[in-house]
């Protein structure tokens, strides 16, 4: 029992075959500990700075995500808005009614390029056609009633300038004699 006796400074320590490391004479241990907390201390604020850098660019990924969307719709719209456009002075220029409604139709047959060029895919009900000029006229051919009719003379002859603009109204008025005016009454068909 000796040996396990408490003295004043604690326990004794038991005599063994080996001598017991002490902290004083093993200072290259604690060393060791304290060189790999070190490590562990600036791996850890990289890591913290590598989170924090993480965390920004994931940020901005999704603004130019949103970004790029935006700008996706916005090309979209412009694009459907010159193929709208071009389809639509192409059948007025071709005497269509209502241009609009004729661009309408044809708007699914016709894309931009790369180039920004029109693409014709197909006519209506399968016509292949290599530009939209060919294309709106051989749907206004095929439609003929979407095309504005024309004015005929009738057995030869023209109709008067004057007397397609102006009402009989204003011809009426306009006349300088009394045969002048017989003339413009007689043509009038009851």
């Amino acid at each position: 029992m000796e040996k396990d006796a408490v003295h004043d400074s604690g326990l004794a320590p038991q005599e063994s075959g080996e001598e017991a490391a002490k902290p004083q004479e093993a200072p290259g241990i604690k060393g060791k500990e304290m060189a790999g907390q070190v490590k562990l201390n600036r791996l850890y604020g990289e890591l913290k700075r590598w989170r924090e850098k993480y965390r920004e660019l994931d940020a901005r990924r999704t603004e130019l995500e949103e970004r790029e969307s935006a700008l996706k719709k916005n090309r979209t719209a412009l694009a459907d808005a010159h193929i709208a456009r071009l389809l639509a002075d192409t059948a007025a220029a071709q005497d269509a009614i209502n241009p609009e409604q004729v661009a309408a139709f044809l708007r699914e047959e016709v894309t931009l390029g790369d180039d920004l060029q029109p693409l014709v895919a197909g006519g209506p009900n399968g016509a292949d056609a290599a530009t939209v000029e060919e294309l709106v006229s051989q749907f206004l051919s095929r439609y003929p009633y979407h095309r504005r009719a024309k004015l005929a003379g009738g057995s030869g002859s023209t109709p008067s300038p004057s007397a397609v603009s102006d009402p009989l109204r204003e011809q009426i008025k306009s006349a300088a004699s009394h045969e002048e005016l017989e003339k413009i009454v007689s043509n009038r068909k009851p």
